[in-house]
């Protein structure tokens, strides 16, 4: 993850990583470089503060800039990081961290205020960057600077980014939890930066191996009501899925490792979206069901009002659809306003998806197994469906406080029932009668 990030900063410094998309839909733009010093500059603090590289972390925080500066702070520092559920009560949050405590220590909680505390400063993008990790690190002013003190908190910190990259493996332990069941007690998904990168380049890959020139051939060279396609390879993801989510997660991962940028949005607001979508250039975006049938809705009233309109949804290279079962009838309706979607299955368990494909008139529930993964069906029925068993480069190795089922040969056994033919998989409910599409 980091080896990756501080190629991404080496290659274009001053180029937007993310841009925050706030309540009242102001915005803040984070370069690589900024974002680089906050990170390493936060993972000092946390260092001074006694969190230990292997130690836990918790973050329990909505989408915001300080999610995505602990993320890479805790990658700088070689510290395990914890996904709490932000919309938990407190009551659960506290019985997650109980059990947590039961597998190792966990240094730190950080919730909003914590954030603030700590890491509230980067929003302050107007002041010098020397200024802003100094205020992170709580440093004394120095009675001797070198290049001036600001000068020298700027120095000393990319040489700690630049050390703790040297260092960095995408090492096997785990790395990132997920606890984030909404009742009961949650089963703790751990996951090494080697699974989390390997299932998204696997996603990134599947993705990009689409005819991207024929598609963009297709589109009109603009309008007052459409963009002008992106040129080729960019790529602007629109982050609306919590990332204390796997699916919100690792939509950061995928942008890091695919050097694309990020729209991140503390809520999601179906007009705001739809409008960077044609506004911004906003390429890739990821939703769940009820997501999509808000974009539906607005986009379906907009049309109503303007005949002559062309759908926003159209503008997108891909939407992916990240809910395990799929609505026939949201399927219907986005293919009246010809949106390119992908359908998509996977878990925490596995990363994020293992399986991927571009919904088409020919689509007919089968998703394409992304490269490097391996399926069985086991104790399969006369039907051929039978319980999935997965793996791959993001499948985990076990939970941390439950028994996870595994084949004798290591695969992983998701719960599921499916039917698997050639590279395809079939997920039991996913076999909807789609009708004819308009899409090119």
């Amino acid at each position: 993850m980091i080896d990756a990030f501080e190629t991404d900063v080496r290659i274009d410094p001053d180029a937007v990583f993310f841009t925050f998309v706030d309540e009242a839909g102001t915005e803040t733009a984070y370069t690589y470089r900024y974002t680089r010093l906050v990170a390493a500059a936060l993972a000092r603090r946390l260092a001074s503060m006694g969190v230990r590289e292997g130690q836990m972390l918790a973050v329990d925080l909505p989408n915001c800039p300080e999610f995505i500066f602990f993320t890479l702070a805790c990658a700088y520092g070689g510290i395990t990081m914890v996904a709490l559920n932000h919309r938990l009560s407190a009551t659960e949050k506290q019985a997650r961290m109980l059990d947590l405590g039961r597998h190792g220590r966990v240094a730190c909680q950080v919730d909003e205020d914590r954030a603030r505390q700590l890491v509230g400063a980067a929003r302050q993008v107007q002041r010098s960057v020397g200024e802003v990790i100094a205020a992170i690190m709580g440093t004394p002013r120095r009675e001797r600077a070198i290049m001036g003190e600001h000068a020298d908190h700027v120095h000393d910190t990319v040489h700690f980014a630049e050390r703790a990259a040297h260092l960095f493996a995408n090492s096997v332990q785990p790395q990132v939890i997920f606890a984030s069941g909404s009742s009961g007690r949650a089963k703790q998904v751990p996951l090494s930066w080697m699974q989390l990168s390997g299932a998204s380049r696997a996603l990134n890959e599947a993705l990009a191996g689409e005819d991207m020139v024929a598609w963009q051939d297709s589109l009109p060279l603009g309008t007052a009501s459409s963009p002008l396609p992106p040129r080729p390879g960019r790529v602007l993801w629109q982050l609306c899925i919590p990332l204390y989510n796997i699916d919100g997660f690792q939509t950061l991962v995928r942008a890091v490792y695919g050097m694309h940028s990020l729209r991140l949005y503390a809520r999601f607001d179906a007009e705001q979206v739809l409008y960077d979508a044609r506004v911004k250039g906003a390429t890739h975006i990821g939703v769940r069901d009820r997501m999509m049938q808000d974009l539906l809705t607005v986009e379906e009233w907009r049309c109503d009002l303007d005949p002559e309109a062309r759908s926003r949804l159209a503008a997108y290279r891909c939407i992916l659809l990240c809910n395990r079962t799929l609505n026939p009838l949201t399927l219907d309706r986005a293919s009246d306003l010809d949106a390119r979607m992908f359908a998509s299955y996977g878990m925490a368990e596995t990363a994020g998806p293992i399986a991927c494909t571009r919904i088409t008139p020919a689509f007919r529930g089968g998703m394409r197994l992304l490269k490097g993964y391996e399926v069985r069906i086991v104790d399969a029925q006369p039907t051929g469906f039978g319980q999935l068993a997965v793996r791959g480069p993001g499948v985990f190795d076990g939970y941390l406080n439950a028994n996870a089922a595994f084949t004798v040969d290591r695969y992983f056994m998701t719960g599921d029932a499916a039917v698997a033919y050639d590279d395809l998989i079939f997920i039991d409910g996913r076999s909807v009668n789609i009708p004819l599409f308009r899409m090119q």
